[in-house]
C-alpha cells in the first residue's frame, strides 16, 4: 500500500523524466478515483498554493502514474 512519501518520490520521477520543473513546496492529497468509487488515488501537485509551474500528478494505490500535467502559467 502506497503512502504519501512513497507518492511524492514516484510523482518527483515522473516529473523529472518529462522534463519538467520539482518546486517546493508540494501538496499530497489522497482522495477517490471518482465521485462514488472506493477506489483511491494520490495526487501531487508542486508550487502548492502558486499560480504557474504547478506539476500535477495522480497515482493509483499500486504505484502507476494514472494521469501528469504541466501549468506553465
Amino acid at each position: 500500500m502506497l503512502n504519501e512519501s512513497d507518492a511524492r518520490e514516484i510523482a518527483k520521477k515522473e516529473v523529472e523524466r518529462r522534463g519538467w520543473q520539482w518546486e517546493e513546496p508540494t501538496e499530497v492529497i489522497k482522495r477517490r478515483r471518482w465521485l462514488f468509487a472506493s477506489a483511491r488515488v494520490w495526487e501531487v501537485r508542486t508550487n502548492a498554493g502558486g499560480i504557474g509551474r504547478n506539476a500535477i500528478v495522480v497515482i493509483d494505490e499500486a504505484g502507476r502514474v494514472l494521469k501528469a500535467s504541466w501549468l506553465p502559467r
